[in-house]
């Protein structure tokens, strides 16, 4: 039902689906003297979240959440063991910092790229973190060589030395072609 819906439903994502019953398989173990869900208490799944850490603990509990939230609506349960379960607080695994390039990686990835127009996206990716519907809406007008200035997505920036001199072969290569 959670996959194909019901005529009061929604049929959910596959992968909601997936996660959902990843995130059940693997805490069934925790619950071996319950024969069904209606049986499993709040302590019971607090001690399954409490064995996991970072991401892990925030997609289960969440998943976990979802799974018995719907069980409860399609009268599968009679209550809800987690209803109000927000996760433990303060535990937050924080995101990711990615780090920067630095310059000899981005001159690898220009030369590694064999076109004029793909040296002039990779530029622009890397350096200004252009995405590439971004890339692909720029206009001529949206760089000023004369004044070092580049506008992507409506936010202008300064225009570093080697964005400027892909920008400058990309205009020769258009121009003579």
């Amino acid at each position: 039902m959670l996959r194909d819906g019901s005529p009061r439903s929604r049929p959910r994502h596959e992968g909601t689906v997936r996660t959902c019953l990843t995130v059940a398989a693997d805490a069934a173990p925790f619950w071996p003297h319950r024969d069904h869900l209606r049986e499993v208490t709040r302590d019971d799944v607090i001690a399954h979240l409490t064995t996991l850490q970072g991401r892990r603990r925030e997609t289960a509990a969440t998943a976990l959440r979802g799974l018995f939230r719907w069980t409860k609506t399609s009268k599968m349960i009679f209550r809800n063991p987690i209803r109000g379960f927000r996760g433990f607080r303060g535990i937050k695994v924080p995101d990711p910092i990615w780090p920067l390039l630095e310059p000899d990686d981005v001159a690898a990835s220009v030369t590694a790229a064999t076109t004029v127009q793909a040296r002039l996206c990779v530029v622009l990716a890397a350096v200004h973190a252009a995405r590439p519907d971004q890339i692909r809406a720029m206009h001529l007008d949206d760089v000023d060589i004369a004044d070092r200035r580049i506008t992507i997505a409506a936010n202008s920036r300064p225009l570093d030395e080697l964005t400027a001199q892909m920008l400058l072969d990309w205009l020769t290569y258009r121009r003579e072609r």
